[in-house]
């Protein structure tokens, strides 16, 4: 729980309106166990490794609730047709010919999350993320010039308030 409130019934991690529950932690845990098994092969042992999987998988969850409320506190949003491009354009939900197969796509849904809203909803915390994400690794280039800059303009600071001090009174 952040800022003392404890979460509401039945919830893993809650921070706004993000509430993240036990379907969605079982869900993380799955995906990290499936991860490290398509890395290690037979050498996982998802048993052995289950307080371990329980921390990644919270981890994630906590990550992703952090990243979409930062997000939306700074006013980014997801709107309906970027969710739609991305189910669209998954190869996961193409038939054959190539061609978007919406009953695949609900089968799926239906079976992974339960119903499209919970679907829909995972979908827009993950996007709002990927773009906090952008945001913050774009803000994090500063040039050699732009440091150097920085760095004289914070010691023409220093030297002005030691001047500022120095009124031999």
């Amino acid at each position: 729980p952040l800022r003392g409130r404890a979460p509401a019934q039945g919830a893993v991690v809650e921070l706004g309106d993000i509430r993240l529950d036990r379907s969605d932690f079982l869900r993380a845990r799955m995906q990290q166990g499936e991860a490290y098994k398509d890395q290690l092969g037979d050498q996982f042992n998802s048993k052995a490794a289950g307080s371990f999987l329980d921390a990644q998988a919270l981890r994630m969850l906590v990550d992703q609730a952090i990243l979409a409320h930062d997000a939306r506190s700074l006013g980014l949003r997801v709107g309906k047709e970027e969710v739609q491009r991305v189910v669209v354009e998954s190869p996961g939900f193409r038939d054959e010919s190539g061609h978007f197969d919406s009953k695949a796509f609900e089968r799926w849904v239906e079976y992974e999350y339960g119903n499209q809203r919970n679907y829909l909803e995972y979908m827009r915390r993950a996007l709002l993320g990927q773009k906090m994400l952008r945001l913050l690794y774009s803000e994090g280039e500063v040039s050699d010039a732009e440091a150097r800059e920085s760095a004289l303009y914070r010691l023409e600071q220093g030297q002005i308030a030691y001047v500022a001090l120095d009124t031999h009174a």
